[in-house]
């Protein structure tokens, strides 16, 4: 039942993160907030009374939309897509995995969620392609050190990664996409 609900909310934030905003039909507030609503309380009534990843996934939309509703008129927009990509990137796991990987993992997402950003228009397509085949190695290297168990091989891992992602956070906007290239390519473990 767990991974279930955890493929539902991932599959909920994965369509959204794709859908343009300018593709989106204009819709009225009470009527996306009617299908939000919803779609929560079937997740949240459906789990189980000890489900903590439906618990933590809803606390932490919950705190986003409270630092949104905190915000200024004129930034609650950004603020808005900041707390939700924050949330997003929270895998559903960290309440029971390493915590190093999760704060990685973190780190990782706001990396390339920095070098997107900073892509000019006609390059988004393009760099969201790159940054996706980079998260899914980075994440699949950190899913693989964890499974083996290897506490070694999971520091390696982490660390090699949290200085690529720290290395994109810290570049030039201009700059972000080489580094992520660079970086992210010498932090891939030795198959």
């Amino acid at each position: 039942m767990a991974k279930i609900v955890a493929l539902i909310l991932v599959a909920i934030t994965l369509v959204a993160a794709q859908v343009p905003a300018e593709c989106a039909p204009p819709r009225s507030i009470s009527e996306v907030d009617s299908k939000m609503k919803k779609a929560l309380d079937g997740v949240i009534s459906s789990a189980p009374p000890a489900e903590t990843k439906v618990a933590g996934t809803t606390a932490a939309y919950e705190k986003a939309a409270d630092v949104i509703i905190a915000a200024a008129p004129a930034d609650e927009f950004t603020v808005m897509e900041e707390a939700f990509n924050a949330v997003e990137s929270v895998p559903a796991e960290c309440a029971i995995a390493d915590k190093s990987i999760c704060e990685v993992d973190l780190k990782v997402r706001k990396a390339l969620h920095g070098v997107v950003s900073a892509a000019p228009p006609a390059k988004k397509p393009e760099t969201k392609d790159a940054t996706f085949k980079q998260s899914f190695v980075a994440a699949a290297s950190l899913a693989q050190a964890a499974n083996a168990g290897d506490d070694k091989k999971v520091a390696g891992i982490t660390a090699a990664y949290g200085r690529a992602a720290d290395a994109v956070i810290a570049a030039a906007p201009a700059d972000k996409f080489t580094v992520m290239e660079e970086t992210f390519t010498a932090a891939r473990p030795i198959a």
